[in-house]
């Protein structure tokens, strides 16, 4: 269970609580007789309205007017160039094309899957197929039968199946199924060889500095303390996914 930090103020602890969600959310297979996946991830039930299958419903309730009024003129667009398909899983939605997203919520999913149906497939955004994060870890999962939307095109999906939220929402927070992302890590790192030298228990410090945005306002101070109590530090936009992986699996101490 997470625990508050030691030096919250009594003001703030209702903002902590509660710290858990009442029960846990059993990741689920929704099956429609018929959904349509628009190339740039939306759906849309069999009479063509917008359906949201926003991971997080805190930052995402429901589609706005404006995005609803959007995607139907896509829609009545995209309908001139159906693609036919049938039995196919859908696991993506308006947030998993961001790396921590992907990772720890819509790559869990297609693992879960294979897992119980090797003959799985999956259809995703056109734009995924161009992110090298998505690319190179679904080769670390295996074989994994994915097809990417091609652009302007909608796909009409009999018997489609939506894969749930692998995690339950808490009080503005995810509370994310260890054991399954585990599972999916363990996995992967099977695909790397000689991804950990065990022993080696390096002391990291990841930086910030070099990234768009979320940066530390004194990370200079934070990184000299480090350095000098044995850590390196660790630009990971400079890494590959690979090496990213093989350098944390490397790491006793990660901050």
């Amino acid at each position: 269970m997470p625990r508050p930090p030691a030096n919250l103020k009594a003001e703030d602890r209702a903002k902590y609580a509660p710290m858990v969600p009442d029960s846990r959310t059993a990741c689920e297979v929704l099956s429609f007789p018929l959904l349509h996946f628009s190339w740039n991830g939306y759906y849309f039930d069999e009479d063509g309205r917008l359906m949201d299958f926003s991971f997080n419903p805190r930052t995402s309730a429901g589609a706005s007017q404006k995005i609803e009024a959007k995607t139907r003129r896509q829609f009545t667009f995209f309908g001139k160039f159906p693609l036919p398909r049938e039995n196919a899983y859908l696991v993506s939605d308006r947030s998993t094309g961001a790396f921590y997203h992907w990772m720890i919520e819509c790559l869990p999913k297609i693992f879960l899957v294979t897992e119980r149906d090797s003959a799985a497939r999956f259809i995703l955004p056109s734009r995924y197929r161009s992110v090298a994060y998505i690319q190179k870890s679904l080769e670390l999962l295996g074989s994994v039968d994915v097809e990417f939307m091609p652009r302007f095109r909608v796909a009409r999906i009999a018997g489609a199946r939506y894969v749930t939220n692998t995690a339950p929402l808490g009080r503005g927070l995810v509370y994310h199924d260890g054991e399954l992302l585990t599972a999916m890590a363990t996995r992967m790192l099977a695909s790397l060889q000689g991804s950990r030298d065990r022993g080696a228990g390096e002391r990291l410090f990841i930086s910030r500095a070099k990234a768009p945005r979320r940066r530390i306002v004194n990370e200079d101070e934070i990184e000299r303390a480090l350095v000098d109590e044995g850590f390196r530090t660790v630009h990971f936009e400079e890494l590959s996914l690979h090496d990213q992986i093989r350098t944390m699996a490397n790491a006793s101490v990660v901050v």
